[in-house]
């Protein structure tokens, strides 16, 4: 005998779409970004990583929103295309992560030397997640130095997400 759902599912209120969250496997995403909401929370909640939205004190609030829609605050993301296509929080490309740790040296800006790690190749970065750009700290870091010194065109392909 089969077991399954012996009636189908009752949404009682209406889904209200700054509420909407995708489940992918046993991950949360959410699919826009919830404007006058407390999303922060809810994520930081959901992911078990509320330390993450402290670092974002001070910070832009572009920044903040770039994050939610490259990785919906998740540190140790990946692109759906995979890692060459963007990782951590603000979905670095390997080049971008290169140069800007290069022009953050050459400038003497504020770089930790555990950041301070050029991404060589991505092979194995699927599985093993320990390269500084999976470090909040770190991406927050880099992804703030490149806001303020390039503005916000690395991030221009989520831009429909941030830009509204």
């Amino acid at each position: 005998m089969a077991v399954g759902i012996s009636k189908p599912l009752e949404v009682k209120a209406p889904i209200q779409p700054d509420r909407i969250i995708l489940i992918q496997g046993n991950s949360l995403m959410a699919i826009s970004y919830p404007a006058g909401s407390d999303y922060k929370g809810v994520l930081g909640s959901l992911y078990g990583k509320g330390s993450i939205m402290s670092l974002f004190q001070g910070q832009s609030d572009l920044l903040e929103q770039i994050c939610f829609c490259e990785s919906s605050f998740r540190e140790e993301v990946c692109s759906y295309a995979g890692c060459h296509s963007g990782m951590g929080l603000c979905g670095f490309i390997p080049n971008t992560w290169n140069e800007t740790i290069e022009r953050m040296k050459k400038a003497e800006a504020y770089l930790p030397k555990k950041c301070d790690v050029p991404i060589l190749s991505v092979e194995g970065f699927e599985t093993d997640k320990c390269h500084p750009v999976f470090n909040a700290e770190c991406n927050i870091i880099v992804a703030e130095w490149l806001l303020k010194t390039d503005g916000s065109s690395h991030w221009n392909p989520s831009k429909g997400c941030w830009g509204k």
